[in-house]
């Protein structure tokens, strides 16, 4: 009996944890799909008012500052690439 009772002890210690991990990892998702909407918008309103920059205090086009918000965008993801390669 006594064994017994030991194993349904380490059981539930066992059940708690796992219930534990559960939660702690639920919250991680959580904030981590926050954190992506966040930063979704953020990066779709930056984009917007390099536009709206560009647009009236550059004097551009609405096309011509589409195409060159677009060449910054490659250009700034190359340089991550570049830096991100000659630091490894």
């Amino acid at each position: 009996m006594h064994i017994l009772d030991l194993g349904k002890s380490v059981l539930n210690a066992q059940t708690s944890l796992m219930q534990q991990m559960a939660i702690r990892y639920g919250r991680q998702l959580a904030f981590l799909v926050m954190a992506a909407v966040f930063g979704f918008f953020a990066l779709i309103t930056g984009h917007g008012l390099l536009w709206i920059l560009l647009v009236f205090g550059g004097h551009m086009g609405p096309v011509g500052a589409s195409f060159m918000v677009f060449g910054l965008m490659c250009w700034q993801r190359w340089f991550a690439c570049c830096l991100a390669a000659a630091l490894t």
